[in-house]
């Protein structure tokens, strides 16, 4: 509703929005916005929420009863033998609480490039914020710590974020930051940056060695997560992650599977030149390409690469 007034002899309108709710605590708690007059955060409450649904999506969930779902060569072709076909996440909304969705990149001729939701599948977890808090960010969450953007970004960079590992905060910044509404304003961008920044450093997230447990596995026994297990699959870096070396690499159709059918038929082995940024088939560079060019025969773009000598110590990878 708008209601119009004069100030300084200029006409203006004041906006109020109106929401309904069926669960006044939980709409407090995600329309939250810090109190700017006692300086409790330099941001939106818009900021801190969107933050904490991307790590609540984030979360390990039970694989078990949860299962992903891969394509086979009869759906769509070798070519997609092993790619991702579905998968469980949990899902933080505005408005209906912490849920699980099924994921799905099934087309109707070909797989998706980006995964649509299942909606019949979904399961509603719960509306109850200590019990959101607990499973999304561990036993030592209070709501305090999600007042601010800042506050949010202090916890889960220290010990107390159960789930807390380099990679996995490196992936909930990562997405942070290519969400438009958060990189418009630059100089909001930069703020946000030095905030993140700030607390790697305090926390030496930098310095942490990639988490040791997974927790998708939890014994019922023990509340205990399992050890993770080494897979060459873990060695895969994405097209956007360049090689810091010039040397032999193996560019991939799969990164998911590195036996499937596609990464066994069109996998490729090319010499990477780290000040160019390009491939070739050999050392000399005579057919050389930029990696970002580069075509798999008969497969598309590569979906990732890795080190060549990490298939085959004997490779050797130059300075």
């Amino acid at each position: 509703m708008g209601f119009p007034y004069k100030f300084g002899g200029i006409r203006n309108i004041a906006q109020v929005d109106l929401m309904f709710t069926t669960d006044i605590n939980y709409s407090k708690f995600m329309y939250h916005s810090p109190n700017f007059i006692k300086n409790e955060s330099l941001f939106k409450g818009l900021y801190r929420t969107n933050l904490l649904i991307i790590i609540a999506g984030k979360t390990p969930i039970d694989i078990e009863n949860y299962k992903n779902e891969y394509f086979t060569a009869d759906e769509f072709g070798p070519e997609y033998e092993g790619e991702l076909k579905s998968f469980w996440k949990y899902s933080l909304s505005y408005d209906e609480g912490l849920k699980i969705v099924h994921k799905s990149f099934e087309g109707k001729r070909k797989p998706l490039k980006a995964a649509k939701t299942v909606k019949e599948d979904t399961i509603l977890i719960t509306r109850d914020l200590p019990t959101i808090l607990k499973m999304c960010l561990g036993e030592k969450a209070t709501i305090a710590n999600c007042n601010s953007f800042e506050t949010l970004v202090d916890f889960i960079c220290s010990p107390n974020y159960i789930h807390r590992s380099k990679e996995r905060l490196n992936s909930i910044f990562e997405d942070f930051f290519e969400d438009p509404r958060h990189t418009k304003d630059e100089g909001i961008l930069k703020l946000l940056h030095t905030i993140v920044n700030d607390a790697y450093e305090k926390y030496g997230v930098n310095q942490l060695n990639e988490s040791q447990w997974d927790f998708r596995h939890i014994d019922p026994v023990t509340g205990m997560p399992r050890m993770k297990e080494k897979r060459k699959e873990d060695d895969i870096r994405l097209m956007n992650q360049r090689p810091a070396k010039t040397g032999w690499i193996i560019l991939l159709q799969n990164r998911v599977n590195l036996n499937s059918v596609g990464n066994i038929r069109y996998k490729k082995r090319v010499w990477y030149d780290m000040r160019t940024h390009t491939v070739s088939s050999d050392r000399d560079m005579s057919d050389a390409v930029l990696i970002s060019q580069y075509v798999l025969p008969h497969a598309g773009r590569p979906a990732g690469w890795m080190y060549a000598n990490e298939l085959d110590e004997s490779v050797e990878v130059e300075d």
